[in-house]
């Protein structure tokens, strides 16, 4: 009975160590391999944003239906064929989560590194309106976009797009004091939402990750030798 129980005991244990090394190993992301998307905001005018001219002037309103946002998450489950835009996202994600590519945050703040910086979302940006992209084609046009985000009036959010091989910061982000934040982009393609390390990360959307559901298995298998255990007990017993 001791016996049988040490061993159990000694594979709930291994598991647990296990699940530790691999949060080590995927310390980038806490919770993008089953967060939802973030959500983009409407204004009153009804807008998610406005395409902004090299003068600053507001050239278009951009409505939900415009913009597509596809989570990392969507693209994980090996269903279905994926377009470039989120073959390039998949890559992204892989080769961040395997340690090839790393998110230069040094390009954001000379004094922040990779180690201090935790991706809270990881999506890509699709157009469904067929006249803005050519509006954004411009010298100077850039692309301001609101979204939900539920972080606080102090939380900095930080934002950089892959594009041409390489990670780099977007034009700006302004925290609205509401929940909510105004991106300000140059063009769409694989976008990381970060913040520091040492700042919680809640979730818009589902709030397990996969730090969570390793230790979950953990206390599944820990569970299931205590009942082994017990039933084994009852029949020696018996």
């Amino acid at each position: 009975m001791k016996r049988v129980f040490s061993v159990l005991l000694i594979l709930a244990l291994t598991l647990g160590l296990a699940c530790t090394a691999f949060a080590a190993e995927t310390e980038f992301v806490p919770s993008i391999t089953v967060k939802s998307a973030p959500e983009f905001a409407v204004d009153e005018n009804g807008n998610i944003g406005y395409i902004i001219g090299a003068n600053g002037e507001v050239l278009a309103g951009i409505k939900e239906d415009c913009l597509v946002i596809t989570p990392v998450s969507e693209l994980l489950t090996g269903e279905g064929a994926l377009t470039d835009a989120e073959k390039l996202l998949v890559f992204v994600y892989n080769a961040l989560v395997s340690g090839e590519m790393k998110i230069p945050a040094e390009k954001l703040n000379e004094k922040l590194s990779h180690d201090e910086m935790v991706v809270r979302d990881l999506f890509d940006l699709t157009w469904q309106c067929t006249d803005h992209p050519e509006m954004l084609e411009a010298e100077g046009v850039t692309l301001k976009l609101n979204f939900k985000t539920n972080l606080s009036a102090e939380t900095e959010l930080f934002c950089m797009t892959y594009k041409n091989d390489d990670w780099n910061p977007i034009v700006s982000v302004v925290n609205n004091g509401d929940g909510t934040m105004t991106c300000t982009f140059e063009h769409l393609c694989p976008v990381a939402f970060m913040l520091g390390e040492d700042k919680n990360v809640p979730d818009t959307g589902i709030s397990f990750n996969a730090e969570v559901m390793l230790w979950g298995a953990v206390m599944a298998v820990a569970t299931s030798a205590l009942v082994v255990a017990f039933v084994v007990r009852r029949k020696k017993v018996a």
